[in-house]
């Protein structure tokens, strides 16, 4: 939703516009099942909905947390909601955007401590192995991005490696 702030056009503002905007996605989701289509909301009221779409379309996915959900506590939660509801397949990890690089470092960092946080819960709660948890992480941050997107898997680890980085 944009143009709630008089004078600020240009940015989400975080509200929910209408309730059954995920409708609109039904009509693509049906006529393209080929293509997949990755969603990023802003609202945490948004976020239960979204998975439930997700749940429902083999060819939708949800990825990361924007602006307003970017925060430790509702990126905690909302990283076990997506676990307990979707599982592992049909989500990434985190995505976002950035005005600067260091930007997005620190919001890869947010991201890896909230997971971090709801995976040890759900660890608590037996919902995950130590070691599934560990398996989540790798799939949500690494495995899941490649096969989602079609990307590279060779040149990645290469990149990795080259920069200090271990995959293990």
């Amino acid at each position: 939703m944009r143009k709630v702030r008089r004078g600020v056009e240009h940015r989400g503002d975080g509200l929910s516009q209408d309730p059954g905007m995920f409708r609109t996605f039904w009509e693509p989701l049906n006529l393209y099942p080929d293509v997949l289509f990755d969603f990023t909301v802003l609202s945490l009221a948004d976020q239960h909905q979204l998975c439930v779409l997700v749940k429902n379309f083999p060819n939708a996915v949800c990825s990361g947390l924007w602006w307003y959900c970017n925060t430790p506590s509702i990126a905690e939660q909302v990283v076990r909601m997506r676990l307990e509801i979707l599982g592992v397949r049909p989500q990434n990890g985190q995505n976002t955007d950035a005005y600067m690089l260091e930007q997005g470092y620190y919001k890869m960092r947010q991201y890896k401590r909230a997971l971090s946080r709801a995976l040890a819960s759900m660890v608590e709660d037996n919902f995950f192995s130590e070691e599934e948890a560990v398996e989540v992480a790798r799939k949500l941050l690494f495995e899941n991005p490649i096969r989602h997107f079609g990307l590279d898997r060779s040149r990645i680890e290469e990149q990795i490696t080259k920069l200090g980085g271990d995959l293990r």
